[in-house]
């Protein structure tokens, strides 16, 4: 999808009105709510306000009921407003009235016989927020009307893949990610590089849990060649490494993934995410009894990932116990 700066723009000019209406005081926040009483068209106005109920936090006893009042509002009047496309709660657990309110204006939007594609990606993301797989319906439909558009099998894809990637049958779970991964390929067939770039770890993923070895073992190649173009080089070129070793287990060759542990905890460097680096592969290898490889590998990132020395030192002291530790329980 090529970048649209008209778009764009209006997403931070709605972003930035949040922002402010969560620094609005009570006081302000009424004297808002007084004047669209009187001029009722003002999506400036409930832009603030959504932002200072946002998350309930403050607004009283009404929070929630108010909030979803403005969301309904823009649901009638702009659906395709981008504060539609951004969390913002309590949708339900506060409000079960108001929330039920919106699900049918939604219902109302999808009704016409061709809604824009922009009116699918908003519900969409509303019913992202319940408990039914009403968002599957609207991707679904949505691939209807608009064959053509990257999101639609983009998102699919996505939801697809997460069945795969939870599904206890390992035959239901190839086929289901071998699905995730034609709709994966259609997005990228319609879109444009900044779309393949994006989708690519989802295909390698889809492609691995398919058992087409082969084809994620090139998906993650091609993001290792891409590196340097990522905004976080050392983290993408680690990700490449461990599922290249993910994949090197899969079909049987424990040396290879003993190789690619290696070489990821040599690729990884600081980078912004909170979470640190995926230690799947090194989970797998340490259940497996490779303690030796592992250790080396916790001590190559321990080196270069600062925020994560001391949960790291916890891990070592563990194993040096012959423990057996939780290496993934940070990325739950």
């Amino acid at each position: 999808m090529a970048f649209d700066e008209d778009s764009f723009a209006e997403d931070e000019a709605a972003r930035a009105l949040r922002c402010d209406g969560r620094r609005l005081t009570p006081v302000a926040a009424k004297q808002l709510e007084q004047q669209l009483v009187r001029e009722p068209n003002q999506p400036r106005l409930r832009c603030l306000l959504i932002g200072f109920y946002d998350r309930g936090q403050r607004g009283g006893a009404h929070a929630a009921e108010r909030l979803n009042a403005h969301l309904g509002w823009l649901i009638d009047h702009r659906p395709d407003h981008p504060v539609l496309q951004w969390p913002v709660y309590p949708h339900r657990s506060q409000d079960e009235v108001g929330w039920q309110a919106n699900h049918a204006r939604w219902d109302r939007c999808l009704a016409v016989e061709l809604p824009a594609l922009v009116v699918f990606k908003r519900a969409a993301f509303f019913f992202l927020c319940g408990a039914t797989d009403r968002e599957r319906e609207v991707i679904e439909r949505a691939i209807q009307v608009h064959p053509d558009a990257v999101w639609g099998h983009a998102e699919l894809g996505r939801l697809l893949l997460t069945d795969a990637r939870f599904e206890k049958s390992s035959s239901v779970s190839r086929a289901t990610a071998a699905e995730a991964l034609t709709h994966l390929d259609r997005a990228v067939e319609r879109g444009d590089a900044n779309d393949q770039n994006v989708l690519l770890e989802s295909q390698e993923e889809a492609a691995r849990l398919s058992g087409n070895h082969a084809l994620a073992e090139s998906f993650a190649l091609q993001m290792l060649d891409q590196a340097d173009q990522h905004h976080e080089p050392g983290e993408q070129r680690y990700e490449a490494r461990r599922r290249l070793g993910h994949t090197a287990w899969d079909r049987g060759d424990l040396k290879q993934a003993l190789h690619q542990l290696a070489e990821a905890g040599g690729a990884w460097n600081e980078a912004r995410s909170v979470y640190g680096p995926c230690f799947s592969l090194a989970q797998l290898l340490l259940q497996e009894g490779h303690r030796d490889a592992v250790r080396c590998h916790l001590e190559d990132v321990r080196e270069r990932w600062t925020r994560g020395r001391e949960q790291i030192d916890e891990w070592l002291a563990l194993m040096k116990q012959q423990e057996t530790p939780d290496l993934t329980a940070r990325r739950r």
